[in-house]
């Protein structure tokens, strides 16, 4: 399948076959899917600004249903597609494991990469290495998230059939023309980082919005009543099951592939609205934060936990 479906994407898979070396990055190793996203866009970028070739890797991943990425997702570069990148090309640092590293570069080797994903991992998640990228072909040469702005912008295209399932639901939402977009992240993201009360993302958006349409984007309906209850001359809209009690990302590996399918297709409804709200509330220490800050107009972001956006 050709892998160029828009005038960027060519030239992007011109300039970036042209680099003598090459990563292979593995993307659904072991995190919640935008994790796994936004590092693929920063991977990506790191490529670009240091001349080496970005190379996918996506099968058998934990999001997988058959493809890999292109379950979900059209092509947008070369993509390969050995089994044994789910043992041997890992997220996070190198491991110490003598054995592990002695066989992951016998395979990397057999393939002609020069780098998997742990071998520059360090390096996609530096601010300051990602920044100063400068490839006019590629509309690239403003801020960091700028930058990520344009390939998000250009990669995130879904296969038809997913396609017509995302826009389905939006539209059986009959959400109005101008509402605010709010994410309020709970379950396991209280590991990572303080959670907010939900009245908190109403509040802040009052400081920038006289909107009182709201579209909640959360895993724990609970944040929906709380909000129904405090709010109640505001109209609230959501897509979150009422049995929903917060996001837990070892269940959601343990579920068949049908049941994680479809709640892709659920989290896809969810940023797709809230890109498109007239302003986003969120947290840019969630990775959905961070990946609508880059996918949206940044200017139009207001986050509780930091003023600018910046990788978490």
């Amino acid at each position: 399948m050709s892998y160029i479906h828009n005038a960027w994407l060519k030239k992007y898979n011109e300039l970036n076959n042209s680099f003598k070396k090459q990563l292979i990055f593995r993307i659904g190793a072991d995190s919640g899917f935008f994790s796994e996203y936004n590092h693929m866009i920063f991977a990506m970028l790191y490529c670009l600004k240091n001349q080496i070739q970005f190379v996918l890797s996506s099968k058998d991943n934990n999001f997988s249903i058959d493809k890999g990425w292109q379950d979900f997702f059209l092509p947008f570069s070369k993509e390969s597609k050995s089994k044994l990148h789910a043992k041997y090309n890992m997220r996070g640092p190198a491991p110490r494991t003598t054995a592990t590293n002695i066989k992951s570069a016998i395979f990397r080797r057999a393939l002609g990469a020069d780098f998997f994903t742990q071998h520059l991992w360090e390096n996609f998640r530096t601010q300051e290495r990602l920044q100063d990228v400068v490839v006019p072909e590629l509309n690239l040469g403003n801020s960091l998230v700028d930058n990520c702005h344009v390939i998000v912008n250009n990669i995130w295209a879904y296969q038809p059939d997913i396609a017509t399932a995302v826009v389905k639901k939006i539209n059986a939402l009959n959400l109005p023309d101008e509402y605010v977009g709010i994410h309020v992240r709970s379950g396991d993201k209280i590991t990572e980082h303080k959670l907010y009360q939900p009245a908190d993302y109403i509040l802040k958006s009052l400081e920038h919005s006289s909107c009182t349409n709201f579209y909640i984007a959360t895993d724990d309906y609970k944040n929906v009543r709380i909000l129904k209850t405090e709010f109640p001359d505001y109209k609230f809209y959501t897509s979150c099951p009422t049995t929903a009690e917060g996001y837990l990302h070892s269940k959601f590996a343990a579920q068949s592939n049908e049941t994680k399918k479809a709640a892709l297709i659920e989290l896809f409804v969810d940023v797709d609205i809230l890109s498109n709200a007239k302003i986003f509330i969120g947290t840019y220490s969630s990775n959905i934060g961070m990946y609508i800050g880059m996918r949206r107009d940044v200017s139009t972001c207001y986050c509780l936990d930091f003023d600018e956006w910046r990788i978490w």
